[in-house]
């Protein structure tokens, strides 16, 4: 039996070899690096290795990456708390086959892989597949917080960590507030520390993470930093962005997008060069910011060695997303709201046979990592599925539109020291992100917390948003659902900030009576495409 190390050129990974010992490593670490990395692996010998050992020094580990290490006999692979740097791996009788290329270990399997219909249904429902599942039954992925130890033609699967918000710090606001504080001002002077002068971009919107990440940097003293922000000229982002930069006094650069630059952008060699690298079979790749960061290169203002930083995913880890009814509510009713927000990118799907099959599938997957559902707390319960979903399935995919264009990254928010704080913050203080919108608040870095909204909302352009609100008068009393789908159907298309939609045909949009949801419903159905899929045969 051999190990087959499938690394895809290009790719930022860092390879070590001495003697008979190798390793793969790609990303950054906080705490340590890839050679002490090598020097603890290069001491565990395959007599005494321990999944328990392992566990225990992969937890310690702070920052993003993944890594392959082959020597002393044995094989071990492992990814980050959020698999913001994927692996996929199949073994067999003849080996181990792993790595970052997950289409080259699918073409040298062949015809041995088989298609997995439910897989399939999970990429039409929200975007990405359940647990560690791909398109492709015995291929897997490695999911967050998981190694695997390859030893004497055996496989063990471990998972080092997961994120479980069960615990609880019981102390008034205020106490709490200057814990966050003290976490945050550690995050951010961990990336400078590792940033070493380099110059940092960040996309600017008019919320709170990327906000906080630029006045939280300034703060501390941090001066080559470039901002940007992207879309829709005249709406809300870009004019928030620019008031919050200025008052910080940090170069700020805006991208006007508009219909035909996107449509011609979406049909470019360079962007289908980005779907194909960035096609993992484990889900839909993400769009967003492609031709923002392109057309933000190409202007020059960005430093050929810096480092890009985004807010992710701070609304998340700080409450945005759990609600107050998800205490003491009905079984059906918490999985229904989850299904509804994360598993509806297509209507046609939802269906209560496949609405039973997403839930037994995340079900067992929370079973795997020992969790039992509390229906009383399920706001802990959702926060973890949420996690082991949407926030490490796909949203660590907006980094691969840095690494595209060969820049580094660092996500602050997901460090060690932020997981742990926010985990052990009780409900009542997450809801409504209380603590955290306190703290920004009291705190107010740079003057932007108390004088500019967070969040401020309009619509452009104007002639869309007259000829909307005139067709919102013949809704005014029908179900706010209804609104929804027509709104969606022929409006949404034309203010979507982002200006994302254009991914396909206006026409394809409105006339298609599936109810797609979002540009995402498109790219899953595309990236469902590629790979010899038709969603009407699901």
């Amino acid at each position: 039996m051999q190990n087959n190390i499938l690394i895809k050129e290009n790719s930022l990974w860092k390879r070590i070899k001495r003697e008979n010992r190798v390793l793969w490593f790609k990303g950054y670490l906080f705490n340590s690096n890839p050679d002490k990395v090598f020097k603890y692996l290069s001491q565990v010998s395959s007599k005494s290795v321990s999944s328990l050992q392992i566990s225990l020094f992969l937890k310690e580990l702070d920052g993003h990456f993944s890594f392959i290490w082959e020597g002393n006999g044995f094989t071990i692979a492992s990814v980050d708390k959020i698999s913001s740097v994927p692996l996929y791996y199949l073994a067999n009788k003849t080996g181990l086959y792993i790595g970052n290329d997950v289409i080259k270990i699918k073409e040298m399997l062949g015809e041995d892989l088989i298609l997995d219909p439910y897989s399939a249904l999970e990429v039409s429902m929200s975007g990405y597949t359940i647990g560690n599942k791909t398109l492709y039954k015995a291929l897997y992925q490695l999911t967050a917080g998981e190694f695997i130890l390859f030893d004497n033609g055996e496989l063990h699967k471990e998972y080092y960590y997961t994120y479980k918000p069960y615990k609880s710090d019981i102390n008034d606001m205020d106490s709490l507030s200057t814990k966050l504080t003290d976490v945050i001002i550690k995050t951010l002077q961990d990336t400078i520390n590792l940033a070493s002068g380099r110059q940092i971009a960040i996309p600017l919107s008019a919320g709170k993470d990327s906000r906080l990440i630029v006045s939280g940097l300034r703060h501390l003293g941090y001066k080559n930093i470039v901002c940007f922000s992207y879309g829709r000229k005249g709406q809300y982002e870009e004019k928030t962005a620019e008031k919050i930069a200025n008052k910080l006094g940090v170069e700020w650069y805006f991208i006007e997008l508009n219909y035909r630059k996107q449509r011609s952008f979406f049909q470019s060699d360079l962007f289908k060069r980005y779907m194909e690298r960035y096609n993992k079979l484990s889900g839909a790749p993400h769009i967003q910011e492609v031709s923002a960061v392109y057309h933000l290169l190409n202007s020059g203002v960005v430093s050929k060695n810096a480092i890009f930083i985004n807010g992710n995913t701070g609304d998340f880890i700080s409450g945005g997303h759990i609600k107050k009814d998800m205490i003491n509510s009905a079984g059906e009713n918490v999985y229904a709201y989850f299904l509804d927000k994360h598993y509806s990118l297509w209507n046609q799907f939802r269906s209560k046979k496949n609405d039973e099959t997403i839930v037994s599938s995340l079900e067992r997957e929370l079973s795997e990592r020992g969790i039992e559902v509390d229906f009383g707390s399920f706001h802990n319960t959702y926060e973890t599925l949420e996690y082991l979903g949407r926030q490490s399935k796909y949203i660590p995919k907006m980094m691969n539109v840095f690494e595209y264009f060969k820049h580094d990254w660092i996500i602050p928010f997901w460090s060690n020291t932020f997981l742990d704080f926010w985990e052990a913050i009780p409900f009542e203080y997450k809801l409504n992100q209380d603590l955290y919108n306190y703290t920004l608040v009291k705190n107010d870095w740079g003057g932007v917390w108390r004088s500019i909204p967070c969040n401020d909302t309009n619509i452009r352009p104007i002639t869309v948003l007259l000829v909307r609100n005139i067709c919102k008068i013949f809704f005014l009393f029908l179900d706010r659902k209804k609104w929804r789908k027509f709104d969606n159907k022929w409006f949404m298309y034309w203010y979507d900030p982002a200006v994302i939609m254009p991914f396909v045909k206006y026409s394809e949009h409105c006339l298609d009576n599936n109810s797609p949801r979002s540009s995402l419903s498109w790219v899953s159905k595309e990236f469902l495409l590629a790979n010899g899929i038709y969603q009407n045969r699901i």
